[in-house]
């Protein structure tokens, strides 16, 4: 009992400051959203932008706050786990609507609905922000590039779409301003063909320093693929060569995407080898690691893939392996398969992996990396 009295009166002792700076930080998301109900004063407090930077501060670094979101066909939303995160979100209209999961950016996620457009929205709070109307014919499901950031210097979060991978024009989005402007991308992606390339950006996106990474192909005329550079301060972009070997995406049989490990731009590459037509296609996953000073490559990692898929009813552009970072200071990847349900878990510091599978759940068509933070969209 005399224990029990000297804990509380300790407690009663707290300072205030301290509760407020070094505690309630430090709590994940949910825990916070809890602590909204303890008083007038906390709900006030927690509510504050300059809390809820605070807070994403100490919790970007923590991996349990990180989440894969994943979509399925009938417009559900499930986690890593199989958590049923929402089965209609609110921002995209009747359940019977297509929509995606296109990026995501401090707790934010921007999904896409071709009849509704597009939308902010926080999974752990619900909230959610319709964007205004994009000037142009917008076909992100098809091959326009979308990349998500946050220009520093205002606090100003920001989505940068590419209509036909910059082609037939760049947009800008300001969530302070909710607005559209258009950019010049013309000089750093000059064509020797014809208004018609078609050139198509992965659905992977890298933001990392004051750039936005792309994965692109140009899907035409066999022009290879390559990664756009896309810096932020100065609205200027140039292209990175893929590593020498490194199969094109332009057949529907290689899928690439970047990655954000150990502070380094990855590349990921899933491609079949030999004759992909057999009863037992064999696929290789390789790591690649951006030298930052160069722009040149390393392989950190390589390893084959065996599948028993019927020819017949083979997806090609959904079958192959997609990597995503779960977070910037942590050292795993989640490796994905959409034709059989199933992903394995990486730890990059020594390449293991381990095998999910969800046999109960439908083809996943979408999936993103979030963190739980309390990042308002409004």
């Amino acid at each position: 009992m005399a224990a029990r009295k000297k804990t509380a009166a300790l407690a009663a002792e707290l300072p205030l400051s301290i509760i407020e700076c070094e505690i309630l930080p430090r709590l994940p998301a949910k825990s916070v959203g809890r602590c909204m109900c303890v008083c007038k004063l906390w709900k006030s407090l927690l509510s504050t932008p300059v809390f809820t930077r605070m807070h994403l501060r100490n919790n970007v670094t923590d991996i349990d706050q990180y989440k894969l979101l994943m979509i399925d066909d009938h417009g559900t939303l499930t986690t890593l786990d199989g958590h049923v995160v929402h089965r209609n979100p609110e921002p995209l209209g009747p359940i019977n609507y297509r929509f995606y999961v296109l990026a995501s950016l401090d707790g934010l996620v921007c999904l896409g609905s071709v009849v509704t457009g597009l939308a902010f929205w926080n999974p752990l709070t619900g909230a959610y922000k319709k964007l205004a109307p994009i000037p142009c014919t917008i076909s992100f499901w098809l091959c326009d590039g979308v990349g998500f950031y946050i220009d520093r210097s205002s606090n100003d979060y920001r989505l940068l779409y590419m209509k036909r991978g910059g082609i037939d024009g760049v947009y800008i989005y300001s969530h302070k301003l909710d607005s559209w402007r258009q950019i010049d991308f013309s000089e750093g992606l000059v064509s020797n063909h014809s208004s018609y390339d078609y050139v198509i950006c992965s659905e992977a996106t890298a933001f990392f320093g004051q750039c936005l990474y792309f994965v692109m192909t140009d899907s035409m005329y066999s022009g290879g693929s390559w990664i756009i550079c896309f810096d932020v301060k100065t609205e200027k972009v140039r292209k990175i060569r893929f590593p020498h070997g490194v199969p094109a995406q332009d057949d529907n049989l290689t899928h690439a995407s970047l990655v954000l490990l150990h502070g380094c731009i990855h590349l990921c590459v899933s491609y079949f080898v030999g004759d992909y037509s057999l009863p037992l296609p064999c696929k290789n996953f390789d790591m690649w690691r951006m030298d930052h000073g160069t722009d040149g490559w390393v392989k950190v990692f390589s390893e084959p893939v065996m599948f028993s898929i019927s020819s017949q009813s083979f997806p090609l552009q959904r079958s192959i392996c997609t990597a995503t970072t779960t977070t910037n200071y942590d050292s795993l990847a989640a490796l994905l398969d959409d034709d059989n349900n199933s992903f394995k878990k990486m730890n990059t510091e020594d390449f293991t992996t381990r095998y999910f599978r969800f046999p109960s759940l439908t083809h996943r068509s979408d999936r993103i990396i979030y963190v739980e933070t309390l990042v308002s969209p409004a």
